[in-house]
């Protein structure tokens, strides 16, 4: 019932491509389109070429499980010595794009838990409020028993085609309601689905 929820508040257009996200990677859509929709600025959709590098990413990194283990950190790079976001994303996926960014994360099973640490971190936020960005995978993998539990990859992008958009610059203390209604909205629906 949550899932069928959360797929509703996507566009008709991201709900056929949403169908392939696991339920905690659509909760994560949701959060994170509120969170601009409160702030402003359009959704995003789900690409399938920024979701494949996404998973793909995400399912190197937890094949990896680099991180705490001899003091590894995660990357961007990867998973050939030559590998960047960048090529990850145009070379092996071919999203020709202006635009490109990329959180990842790892040690949290939780898409609220993700959102949060993400939104309070200014890097991550500058990607996550992108008013370029029109589009967006997201991916988490793992087992669950990895040194670092879960490991998530959330890429953006805007193709090439289509015009650029006036910046749109909420303030702090928007960004703060911002996040803050965007969680609790879905503690709301989640309550209400276990009732259901």
């Amino acid at each position: 019932m949550a899932l069928a929820l959360l797929l509703n508040t996507l566009t008709p257009h991201q709900s056929v491509r949403a169908s392939t996200l696991a339920p905690v990677e659509a909760e994560f859509v949701t959060l994170l389109n509120r969170f601009r929709q409160k702030l402003g600025l359009q959704t995003l959709e789900i690409h399938p070429a920024l979701q494949r590098a996404a998973r793909k990413h995400s399912a190197w990194m937890a094949e990896q499980d680099r991180t705490l283990q001899d003091g590894d950190q995660l990357g961007h790079e990867g998973p050939g010595e030559t590998d960047t976001m960048v090529t990850r994303i145009l070379d092996h996926e071919g999203y020709a794009f202006r635009r490109v960014g990329e959180n990842i994360a790892c040690g949290i099973a939780d898409a609220k838990t993700v959102f949060k640490m993400w939104a309070l971190s200014p890097s991550h936020l500058t990607n996550m409020m992108n008013p370029h960005f029109r589009e967006m995978g997201i991916a988490r993998e793992g087992t669950g028993n990895e040194a670092c539990p879960y490991y998530w990859t959330n890429d953006f992008g805007t193709r090439i085609q289509g015009k650029p958009d006036s910046a749109i610059k909420p303030t702090p203390q928007q960004i703060r309601h911002a996040i803050d209604g965007s969680i609790n909205a879905t503690e709301s629906v989640t309550e209400e689905s276990k009732t259901s």
